[in-house]
């Protein structure tokens, strides 16, 4: 769910920053990686690799627009 909740933030990032809404994109991105921080602390490999794809997908669009 909170994965889900993550695309969402990021794909809501993605919209803002093409229609050059800058700061409602950065508010957006940093709620995503908040999202994901636990993710990325939990002990379990998967889930750091999960959280760490989905950062580097969020920076990466984001340096595209």
């Amino acid at each position: 769910m909170i994965r889900n909740q993550g695309r969402v933030l990021l794909a809501a990032a993605l919209t803002e920053t093409r229609a050059g809404r800058e700061i409602e994109a950065e508010r957006l991105l940093e709620a995503s990686w908040a999202l994901a921080r636990p993710a990325a602390a939990a002990p379990l490999l998967i889930t750091q690799l999960l959280a760490a794809r989905a950062m580097a997908s969020a920076c990466r669009s984001r340096s595209h627009n």
